[in-house]
C-alpha cells in the first residue's frame, strides 16, 4: 500500500474531493450515511481512484488511506484549538501546516463534540442539565 508521503499532491486533492462529494462516507446527518448500498458504491469509486497509485487496492486499502488522511487532520485541528485556547495573540496563533488541511475542512462539523448530558438532577428537582466542555 501507498503511504500518503509518496502520493503527489494532485492525486490526494482528487481523492479528497471525491470524498467530500460523498457525504454518506463522512456526514453522520445524513441520511444516507446508514445505507450499505450508497456507501459501498462510494468506496467503489474511491478504490478505482486509488487503483491508479496502487494496482491492488481495495476498499480497506482506501479506508485505510482515509483514516489516515483524517488522523493527520484531526492532529493539526488540535493543535489550533490548543493555540486558540491558550490565549497567545492572533500573531502567535498556530498556522496549520500540513497541505491538505484546508481540503478537509468540510470534516470540522464532525469533530465538534456533541455537549454531554448530565443526569445529576438541579436544586430543583428532575431536569437533566445541558453540561459544554
Amino acid at each position: 500500500m501507498a503511504d500518503l508521503r509518496s502520493l503527489s499532491r494532485d492525486f490526494l486533492t482528487e481523492f479528497i474531493e471525491m470524498y467530500r462529494e460523498n457525504p454518506c462516507l463522512w456526514q453522520i446527518k445524513s441520511k444516507d450515511y446508514s445505507n450499505k448500498q450508497k456507501k459501498n458504491a462510494a468506496y467503489a469509486k474511491l478504490v478505482k481512484k486509488l487503483e491508479e497509485v496502487e494496482k491492488n487496492a481495495t476498499k480497506e486499502s482506501a479506508v485505510k488511506k482515509i483514516n489516515s488522511l483524517r488522523t493527520c487532520f484531526r492532529k493539526e485541528y488540535r493543535k489550533v484549538l490548543a493555540s486558540e485556547r491558550s490565549g497567545v495573540g492572533t500573531d502567535e496563533l498556530y498556522i496549520p501546516t500540513l497541505w491538505y488541511y484546508e481540503l478537509l475542512t468540510f470534516l470540522l462539523e464532525q469533530e465538534e463534540p456533541k455537549p454531554s448530558r448530565s443526569t445529576i438532577s438541579d436544586d430543583e428537582g428532575d431536569d437533566v442539565q445541558e453540561v459544554s466542555k
